[in-house]
């Protein structure tokens, strides 16, 4: 029996406490959002960005879809502006080491989000600037 609804079956299991899939989700968000208003009290908030680091996995889509949610979700009194000045998905394009078409796949997660999305091929990653000095 789930720990927190006390009805519902579990299905996931934290550190041998049990938890029904609702519960679960609810419980991490309500984790995630105390993180953030945490930090929010050591940060000039008003001026902070944040980059989410996607890479497709469950992860990182769990990390982008909380941020996305935080980012839209209606507030009332002190707490009416968005958490973050500007929310961006970035993504490093490994499709030179992994063949495949798992960039179009990771793009569509991303713009369900409705977040800007910056990908940069892993092979830029490492390339030069121009105008910088070679070592």
């Amino acid at each position: 029996m789930c720990v927190k609804c006390k009805v519902a079956k579990p299905s996931v299991t934290i550190r041998r406490i049990l938890y029904c899939k609702q519960c679960f989700v609810r419980a991490s968000v309500v984790k995630f959002r105390a993180a953030i208003a945490k930090s929010r009290k050591r940060v000039d908030w008003p001026r902070t960005k944040v980059l989410v680091a996607f890479s497709g996995g469950a992860a990182s889509t769990a990390l982008l879809k909380l941020t996305a949610d935080l980012q839209r979700m209606e507030r009332k009194g002190t707490d009416a502006e968005p958490p973050f000045t500007a929310a961006v998905v970035g993504h490093i394009d490994e499709s030179c080491l992994f063949p495949g078409d798992q960039e179009n796949v990771i793009r569509a997660i991303a713009a369900e989000t409705d977040l800007d999305y910056n990908s940069l091929a892993l092979e830029d990653a490492f390339a030069p600037e121009e105008g910088r000095a070679a070592d």
